[in-house]
């Protein structure tokens, strides 16, 4: 009878970071497609001058501020990994609320939460196609492929 021990070793910290590190780039990649989906929205439409658009339709362009006003930031989370804000600016932050959630005598004209649905597989796609090979964490996990531990 033949018989085979096999020994694993698992480097959990530095699998956790390594994927930290190259999430980063798929954060802001996402973030990017967002931002640019919104501003899409935002310049289509626009029938006759400060003509509203349709309740539950994104906000017709009137003169464009708020999608030149749209940006996004990429900050790191106290408890590990990173996080993207995305949407108008502080400048235009109260009124492009007011279009996406509705307000007194102004009903909804939704813009962000479109933009997330429909840029959602990109985004899956950019979290399925993490390059973890190419974070420092990621090189020094590949450099203990094969050696044996102690």
């Amino acid at each position: 009878m033949l018989k085979v021990r096999i020994r694993t070793h698992l480097y959990a910290t530095e699998v956790r970071r390594a994927v930290e590190q190259a999430s980063i780039d798929a954060v802001r990649a996402a973030a990017l497609l967002v931002e640019a989906e919104m501003k899409r929205l935002l310049n289509t439409g626009g029938g006759r001058a400060h003509e509203p658009s349709q309740p539950g339709e994104p906000p017709h362009k009137q003169t464009g501020n708020l999608a030149n006003a749209v940006t996004h930031a990429v900050v790191a989370k106290k408890s590990g990994g990173y996080t993207a804000l995305i949407g108008p600016g502080s400048r235009l932050a109260s009124y492009g609320k007011v279009h996406e959630h509705g307000g007194r005598n102004h009903p909804p004209r939704p813009f962000a939460v479109p933009a997330l649905h429909l840029i959602r597989p990109k985004i899956l796609k950019e979290f399925k196609n993490l390059k973890l090979a190419r974070t420092q964490a990621g090189r020094w996990l590949n450099s203990k492929k094969g050696k044996k531990h102690e």
